[in-house]
């Protein structure tokens, strides 16, 4: 992730350590791949298609990184918050793209920190994504009965009608059948 200013700059170091640029029409308004045999890099300069998020998030996202010790990257509260919503946009929460290791991955995070969830209801509101963040814990509950994913989806639940379309869309695999 990096702020949109730095977009072409982070292409061309990439590039110049031997990385192809990828571009695709569908994604290039908030991201591109590179390329260097078998290692895929994701570069996104906003998390999703501009437009689907009340705020744009980048600014927030990056401002909160952390010190890793052998890498910088995004504040545990960030990196809960973009496994929650990015899966729901992308189709790898609940279609055949969807992958165990993602969720397994989330329960992780979950287990080991759970004081972030505070902080990451904060983002996901600010994004106006709570809803999204509570499919991908409804999914990770359904599936593996996690005590912090069952926390989670109480406090990220929507309202009653919200909850009932969405947990048939879910029941259903409506997100398979309807990807064609």
């Amino acid at each position: 992730l990096v702020r949109p200013a730095d977009k072409l700059r982070a292409i061309k170091a990439f590039q110049a350590k031997g990385f192809d640029f990828v571009g695709s029409p569908e994604t290039i308004s908030h991201e591109a791949s590179l390329l260097k045999g078998k290692t895929s890099i994701d570069l996104h300069w906003d998390i999703l298609r501009p437009g689907r998020t009340r705020e744009n998030m980048v600014e927030r996202l990056l401002s909160d990184h952390v010190d890793y010790g052998n890498h910088w990257g995004m504040s545990t509260a960030g990196t809960l918050f973009m496994m929650l919503v990015h899966p729901v946009f992308t189709k790898y929460t609940t279609t055949p793209h969807a992958t165990l290791v993602r969720l397994i991955d989330l329960a992780l995070l979950l287990d080991t920190l759970p004081e972030v969830m505070a902080d990451t209801e904060r983002l996901l509101d600010m994004a106006g994504l709570r809803t999204s963040g509570w499919i991908t814990a409804q999914w990770l509950h359904m599936l593996i009965g996690n005590a912090m994913a069952s926390e989670l989806c109480a406090r990220l639940r929507p309202g009653p009608v919200r909850r009932w379309w969405l947990r048939n869309w879910l029941r259903h695999d409506w997100s398979s059948r309807l990807l064609r």
